[in-house]
């Protein structure tokens, strides 16, 4: 459905799906992109974005450091 409707792929497994999505040119993002633009569209506090952040690496997601 992404490749038929052009669509962006949402994924924070950039090493699998990167490829698959330069190949279709369709935009990639991850968890980093989606918690900037929350913040950015005053959706979440900066102090509910590092807790987000550090909450899903406690629990094992392998992410780059947040910077807002």
């Amino acid at each position: 459905m992404v490749k038929f409707r052009k669509g962006i792929i949402v994924s924070s497994n950039f090493a699998d799906v990167a490829d698959y999505a330069q190949q279709l040119g369709l935009a990639h993002i991850g968890t980093i992109d989606i918690l900037k633009m929350a913040f950015q569209k005053g959706l979440i506090t900066s102090e509910q974005a590092l807790r987000i952040h550090s909450m899903m690496i406690k629990i094992g997601a392998k992410l780059p450091p947040l910077i807002l």
